[in-house]
């Protein structure tokens, strides 16, 4: 049997790199190759024609700290995240751990999770939540846009041009509630969006919630800011009405998506009611 012609290249600058992708506008970018290889079972494993490997770019494998954020490079591995501990807050990690087993968290790495195809990854939650900003470089320099910004290019499939996604900037800022769950299994019988995560994080100051944000990544990624922003101020405990308030926004947000997956708003709105009821302490 013919063995099909491959090309590999390891760019050790980006200079290099995006000659190289000039030259082969088809070629695929490979960091940690776990979306490649997912759901394969065959032997011999499909893997495409031209490959650029960024493993050789040493820029994209740092983690610096200042006094207000942290920033990662874009081919920094999972189990190397999970490594820096309290530097992050624990509802990060958690979602972190709870992506892959340990093996895949040692390939696996945060610019490949953020630029995943098939799915949105659980990572885009915490990113999302904590107001991070990620780098994308292309010929000419770098350009810092939201994580939301970012998850919305991605899901729409318009991001432009030859850009590679470099580093991701975190607030070091302090979250003091949380509340984190998984759903669904992968593989499923469900249908493909029924499996995912719920994540929760507020901020409360002598009693008055300050900030709130709630979010389910799935295949897409769901936030509803108007029912967030109505939240704001509010005296704890919540009273019962401002509770209700709440799902029905959360309803009312996405309604065309509960009618297609009746199993999404079952989980989002029990966890949106169990966040709010026994999440949000004093």
């Amino acid at each position: 049997m013919d063995v099909p012609h491959r090309q590999y290249f390891s760019p050790r600058s980006f200079h290099e790199l995006f000659l190289l992708w000039d030259q082969y506008p088809e070629a695929t970018l490979f960091a940690g190759g776990t979306e490649i290889l997912q759901g394969q079972t065959n032997f011999r494993f499909e893997i495409p024609s031209i490959i650029l490997h960024l493993g050789a770019l040493e820029e994209l494998k740092k983690i610096s700290r200042t006094e207000r954020y942290l920033e990662i490079g874009a081919m920094v591995p999972l189990a190397e995240i999970l490594s820096l501990g309290k530097l992050l807050p624990p509802f990060f990690i958690a979602t972190v751990e709870g992506m892959a087993t340990p093996l895949i968290q040692n390939l696996a790495t945060i610019g490949g999770a953020l630029c995943a195809r098939k799915r949105a990854s659980d990572i885009h939650g915490p990113l999302i939540a904590m107001d991070a900003m990620y780098e994308l470089r292309d010929a000419n320099g770098g350009q810092w846009i939201s994580a939301s910004r970012f998850q919305y290019l991605r899901e729409q499939r318009i991001i432009e041009g030859k850009k590679v996604l470099s580093r991701v900037r975190i607030p070091l800022e302090t979250w003091n509630q949380f509340y984190y769950i998984r759903f669904g299994s992968y593989p499923s019988p469900l249908p493909y969006t029924s499996y995912g995560c719920i994540l929760m994080v507020a901020r409360v100051e002598k009693e008055v919630l300050s900030d709130f944000r709630f979010i389910l990544t799935g295949k897409q990624v769901l936030r509803n800011k108007e029912m967030e922003l109505k939240l704001l101020g509010s005296q704890l405990p919540l009273e019962q009405s401002i509770i209700e308030q709440s799902l029905k926004s959360w309803k009312e947000g996405y309604q065309k998506l509960w009618n297609q997956e009746p199993y999404i708003w079952e989980v989002s709105s029990r966890a949106l009611e169990e966040a709010l009821v026994h999440h949000l302490t004093i």
